[in-house]
């Protein structure tokens, strides 16, 4: 039994950080309790098979796996002798990594599939590796863990979703610099394009062609706030060759044109 570990170097008083991270090699002995953690813990299991209790019952928790532990909560779990875990961890201190979880509707939730994910714990475990202790190193372990939660969140949602629906969805959220066709969604999922249209707008409330629309004027808004760009190069960003039928689009749904949009935010 052995584990490496990095203690990164950290802020006072920040809302979340690192207190440890590392990787643990386990053996038949390896068993963690915590009575009232002050730490909230995220685990990957590499290889092997371990147990993790969960309102009183041990749950075997085996290769792919990520779980996470709450701050406040008690911790009890502990690796099979005959098929030992090996695992890459970080120990989170403070409030925010808890609050991240209720924000992002986790807080029911603390086993999950972890097999996408696997490419965030391998920079941790790059990290441990390396024996890196920097404050650089403490703000990307953070980073990961906010991203870790992010895409677990995404990851869960689609779940619930159904699938051909979400499947949609995520090719309509992956080209937004242009206009989809419904003969194109359809044929994705394999379908005809009014049970592709119907199933959707059953899912989401809006048909394809809406939510595109809906998601394109959002994008235009945050770039005519947050950016220098022209109404000619935001009109290109989200699909439209056509500055002037985009502008007539976009005062259609805002009620004023991009340009006086962007005036008004700035007065």
């Amino acid at each position: 039994m052995r584990e490496d570990f990095i203690f990164p170097s950290s802020l006072d008083g920040a809302p979340m950080g690192i207190s440890l991270a590392g990787i643990s090699y386990c053996d038949g002995s390896y068993h963690i309790t915590r009575s009232k953690s002050a730490e909230t813990v995220i685990e990957y299991v590499i290889e092997g098979e371990g147990y993790v209790t969960h309102k009183g019952r041990d749950i075997s928790v085996t290769a792919g796996k990520i779980y996470i532990l709450k701050k406040g909560d008690d911790h009890n779990y502990y690796s099979s002798s005959e098929n030992p875990w090996r695992k890459i961890f970080i120990n989170l201190y403070g409030d925010l990594p808890v609050r991240m979880l209720f924000e992002y509707n986790l807080q029911e939730s603390w086993l999950f599939d972890g097999h996408e994910l696997k490419y965030l714990f391998d920079q941790i475990e790059q990290a441990v590796k390396k024996g890196d202790n920097s404050v650089e190193c403490h703000a990307r372990l953070c980073g990961i863990y906010v991203e870790i939660v992010t895409r677990l969140s995404i990851m869960q949602r689609l779940k619930a979703a159904d699938p051909e629906a979400a499947r949609v969805k995520e090719h309509l959220d992956s080209n937004t610099n242009r206009m989809v066709n419904n003969q194109e969604l359809a044929d994705i999922i394999f379908r005809s394009n009014d049970y592709m249209i119907k199933h959707f707008k059953k899912q989401y409330g809006l048909t394809p062609y809406e939510y595109q629309l809906r998601e394109k004027i959002n994008i235009a808004c945050s770039l005519l706030k947050n950016s220098a760009m022209t109404v000619s190069e935001i009109a290109e960003a989200v699909g439209y060759s056509d500055p002037h039928y985009f502008s007539g689009l976009f005062k259609s749904r805002r009620g004023q044109s991009p340009s006086k949009y962007r005036k008004s935010l700035r007065q």
